[in-house]
């Protein structure tokens, strides 16, 4: 019969010793008594050496014993469990089924700090990793851009566009102002349902999308400088893009500019996806709430007179990038922005609503297109023909 022993982990680093002559490798599950759920990444050694392991997405651990490590105890521990201790003299020959009673009440100080510490180090590992995992410069891609405003039941003024942009250095990590001369854009076509009247009808949203690749962008959860100032939780370990992966709660303490990229933040959180395999970001996730808005753009103050004052400032992005020949790299991304809006003049209230697509389809290495401008705005004439030739799929 196998064994079965209930276990009430804590929070610590596990470290264990001893162990029968007669056993030199130490294998089980450990799982959740309560759901019968099994724990990925929990820790089980030998008390007081390195000698351990964690166990894996399926909740399986093996590690081998040494001959001097007899006659201590084996010691356990996992996220929002208590602690578990046990004697090696009471182990046998056989594979273990650890069972691990889930704690239903404030885990304390201690624990918080002790799960902050290990995702802080696999958010460092992270960005320590960028430069070898994503894709490096220089290089030009094409994209399809599009953004939807629609203005309370007004019907949508949808403006698209084929982009192109160029990346001198490609996914490093530099100051904004070093980014901002390294990555540009032009803007070869455009359509759009509606009639330029003003400089607000041609701006495009390109600025703001760039800043939301927050692999490429710093000022966020991946800046080294800033990680302390963020409070990070373990949402779930999941599958995604065929790789398990650790889901990351992050909310920031006190937003500002440098952090965030929005001169308005009053609060910031968000997801972050990172693959196992390679510590890769492979999605990020991210909620705002601003005190106000620029039409120049979320890193700009409102300088001028308006008749309009802000009653509620709300978006979230996201950006999902993907593995190819050359590294990863951005494939998708999408930002929605809700504002909301008084008259000063007579009380009116208006809601804005705007929503943001860049989709890069197609890398250029072998001969990039470098711009050493970006295109703020644009009246050009739509070209049908530009359009017939732009492919959208995805390379």
């Amino acid at each position: 019969m196998k064994k079965v022993i209930s276990i009430m982990a804590g929070f610590f680093f596990l470290m264990v010793t001893g162990f029968t002559q007669t056993l030199s490798v130490i294998s089980g599950t450990i799982s959740n008594q309560t759901t019968k759920e099994f724990i990925p990444y929990a820790n089980i050694g030998i008390e007081g050496t390195y000698t351990g392991a964690a166990s894996d997405s399926a909740g399986n651990f093996e590690f081998k014993v040494p001959e001097s490590n007899i006659g201590t105890y084996i010691m356990a521990s996992a996220v929002g469990y208590q602690g578990f201790r046990i004697a090696m003299s009471e182990l046998k020959n056989e594979r273990l089924q650890i069972e691990m009673v889930p704690t239903d009440y404030n885990i304390g100080v201690v624990n918080i700090n002790a799960q902050s510490l290990v995702l802080f180090r696999i958010l460092k590992n992270s960005i320590g990793f960028i430069e070898r995992n994503y894709l490096k410069g220089p290089f030009s891609e094409k994209a399809y851009y599009k953004t939807e405003i629609a203005v309370n039941s007004e019907p949508s003024r949808v403006q698209e566009a084929i982009v192109e942009i160029s990346d001198l250095k490609g996914y490093v990590r530099e100051s904004p102002l070093q980014a901002q001369l390294h990555r540009n854009y032009s803007i070869l076509g455009v359509r759009r349902n509606f009639e330029i009247k003003g400089l607000a009808d041609g701006m495009n949203q390109m600025d703001d999308l760039l800043g939301f690749d927050i692999v490429r962008s710093v000022g966020n959860v991946l800046d080294l400088d800033f990680l302390n100032s963020f409070d990070l939780s373990l949402d779930r370990v999941t599958q995604f893009e065929g790789d398990s992966v650790w889901v990351i709660n992050y909310r920031l303490k006190e937003p500002d500019l440098s952090r965030t990229g929005d001169y308005y933040a009053t609060a910031y959180e968000g997801k972050i996806y990172i693959a196992k395999s390679d510590y890769a970001i492979l999605k990020n996730e991210t909620w705002v709430k601003a005190s106000d808005y620029s039409s120049l753009g979320r890193a700009f103050a409102n300088t001028s007179q308006r008749e309009w004052i802000p009653l509620s400032i709300a978006y979230d992005f996201s950006t999902t990038y993907r593995k190819g020949k050359d590294g990863y790299k951005l494939v998708y991304m999408k930002s929605n922005r809700h504002n909301s809006w008084k008259d000063k003049t007579d009380g009116g209230q208006k809601s804005e609503n705007i929503t943001n697509y860049l989709v890069p389809t197609e890398v250029n290495k072998v001969s990039p297109m470098l711009y050493n401008s970006r295109i703020y705005f644009t009246d050009m004439a739509q070209d049908q023909k530009i359009w017939d030739g732009f492919n959208l799929s995805v390379d």
